[in-house]
């Protein structure tokens, strides 16, 4: 243990184990790997698998609310950095009743039909592995950062 954190995999896991993967491990910057990360602003899940690891209620708008402010801060952060990181955040489809977005865009009507910035995730996946011309999209989510 260092610095009172567990040490796995030769690096400190901190606060988001994703995060820490991607910007400690050495096989990480090297540029042949190319990072793809999709997100929805509200996920369905993923709050409630967090607030069930921390041992928290996830109920509240507020925690939704906490841990989309936090995976904004996490992928700014990786945006940042060196990787070959591009992303992929979009608010579609949000249910103001449950204050949440859908978890995957890969199935469904969400693949062809959920943009961000004038692409689709259908068209955004195309350009990064077809087309090898990845773009991040829906930068304008990091601004409620501020």
């Amino acid at each position: 243990m260092e610095s009172g954190k567990p040490v796995f995999l030769k690096f400190i896991i901190g606060n988001d184990a994703f995060e820490s993967a991607l910007l400690n491990r050495s096989d990480s910057i090297n540029a042949r790997i190319k990072h793809l990360h999709c997100n929805t602003l509200y996920d369905l899940i993923l709050p409630k698998f967090s607030a069930a690891l921390n041992h928290q209620s996830s109920k509240t708008n507020a925690y939704i609310d906490e841990w989309s402010k936090d995976m904004l801060v996490s992928m700014k952060k990786l945006d940042d950095s060196d990787l070959d990181y591009h992303y992929f955040i979009s608010d579609c489809q949000y249910d103001a009743k449950k204050h949440a977005t859908p978890h995957t865009l890969v199935l469904g009507a969400g693949f062809t039909t959920c943009g961000s910035d004038q692409l689709t995730f259908a068209q955004w996946l195309k350009k990064a592995v077809i087309e090898d011309k990845p773009v991040s999209v829906g930068r304008r989510f990091f601004d409620t950062l501020k």
